[in-house]
């Protein structure tokens, strides 16, 4: 989808653009910033009813999760060092391929059994600000994020 593809690979640049900017703490701040972005963003899709509430939505989706992603990749250099970050980013990428697969599978069933989609969007939007709103009260080790240990 055009919309969210242009948001997406937008906002991940200017992303990655101000996380050079931004402080460790900053940028674990910023990761729990977005996540209740998506979790709010995850629950309006339930309030599109037009093709331009649509693309609105894509759009704002794409940017959040193109933000996202170039969050959570700093953030994983700051908390696990460079050492092994190309095996910890592709165990997370390879979790949100088999996301991307079970989760439709997952959306059909409840559908199935409620006849709506309703309240699997509003769960799931629940899950992602709930993890968004610990991830915001986290505060991880001194020596991680000051870069100790790379």
């Amino acid at each position: 989808y055009l919309p969210l593809g242009l948001a997406q690979g937008a906002v991940r640049i200017a992303m990655g653009l101000a996380l050079d900017r931004m402080s460790p703490a900053q940028t674990v701040a910023a990761l729990g910033w977005v996540g209740l972005a998506v979790g709010a963003t995850s629950a309006l899709v339930l309030r599109v009813r037009t093709e331009l509430a649509l693309a609105l939505w894509a759009t704002a989706w794409g940017g959040l999760s193109g933000a996202q992603l170039a969050v959570q990749f700093n953030v994983n250099a700051l908390l696990f060092g460079t050492a092994a970050l190309g095996r910890i980013q592709g165990v997370m990428l390879g979790v949100m391929v088999l996301h991307t697969g079970l989760g439709p599978l997952l959306f059909a069933g409840a559908y199935e059994r409620s006849g709506s989609y309703h309240d699997p969007m509003l769960g799931t939007a629940a899950l992602t600000a709930l993890a968004a709103l610990l991830t915001l009260c986290t505060r991880p080790g001194a020596n991680k994020l000051a870069g100790r240990g790379r």
